[in-house]
């Protein structure tokens, strides 16, 4: 098996947290045993366990997987936590907030050239 180091980031992450291997496992549904033969990077874990670890810690994929330190913006991990409603409503007054942006950019440079 090629080493990733996963085990490793995991270990930190939870270390991190001062979070026990029991606390984890039960908080994700595995045994502990898989968890500390994750850790130790003597078990590569199934999609969907890398997925709950990537949510139960909050970090992207590309942390989790290759060690990229890449974690979500605080803006990004906000629009995440809205419901589809709410993000829809923002979506609307973004895009209302943009086009008189670029209408107010487009009516300064229709003056600039009569200026001219």
């Amino acid at each position: 098996m090629k080493k990733t180091n996963m085990g490793k980031r995991l270990a930190e992450l939870r270390a991190e947290r001062k979070e026990t291997q029991e606390f984890v496992a039960e908080a994700i549904g595995i045994s502990t045993e898989y968890l500390s033969k994750i850790e130790n990077d003597k078990k590569m874990p199934s999609l969907e366990v890398i997925m709950l670890l990537k949510e139960y810690y909050d970090i992207s994929l590309d942390y989790l997987l290759c060690g990229k330190k890449e974690q979500k913006c605080d803006i990004i991990r906000l629009w995440e936590n809205l419901d589809n409603c709410t993000q829809r409503m923002v979506r609307s007054i973004m895009e209302s907030v943009v086009n008189n942006v670029v209408e107010y950019e487009q009516e300064k440079r229709i003056m600039e050239k009569e200026q001219v």
